[in-house]
């Protein structure tokens, strides 16, 4: 069986491919349609440049470290949760990187509404509320969660 890390090159690249024909079929809808380029898929940009910077592998199970989505508002590391079946690797989750505590799981306060009374300094790192301390968000736990509600 392949290792984890060259599945998921396969993947990465796969799924570029995907984006790039859809952000061709994209503009030619657009010039056939609209004035301007009105319709944006922000999924179409920023992976190009997506690297592996750690694998680290638990039995039939591995989970896979990128530099994720590099551009914008959005970007930052991308964990991608592997599980073996029959002889090749399958993405059983994607994770992201908690945008508050940025994978540490921790949130510090600051700032002058964060004083313990009596303490005269500010507050220890707290567990992060977004990520529940794991310090990465799930994408199959928010859609669960999306569609729970």
């Amino acid at each position: 069986m392949e290792s984890p890390e060259s599945f998921l090159l396969k993947f990465i690249a796969a799924r570029n491919a995907i984006f790039r024909r859809h952000q061709k079929e994209l503009e030619t809808f657009q010039k056939e349609f609209c004035q301007n380029a009105l319709i944006y898929d922000k999924r179409l940009t920023g992976y190009q440049e997506e690297r592996v910077l750690d694998v680290a592998r638990h039995g039939a199970k591995a989970d896979v470290t990128t530099n994720g989505n590099i551009i914008g508002r959005n970007a930052a590391r991308l964990r991608y949760e592997l599980t073996a079946a029959d002889g090749t690797w399958l993405v059983s989750d994607l994770r992201f990187e908690c945008p508050i505590c940025h994978g540490s799981g921790k949130f510090r306060c600051s700032g002058s509404g964060c004083e313990i009374p009596g303490a005269g300094e500010t507050a220890t790192p707290d567990t992060c509320k977004v990520c529940k301390g794991r310090g990465w968000i799930s994408q199959n736990e928010a859609v669960e969660g999306l569609l729970e509600r």
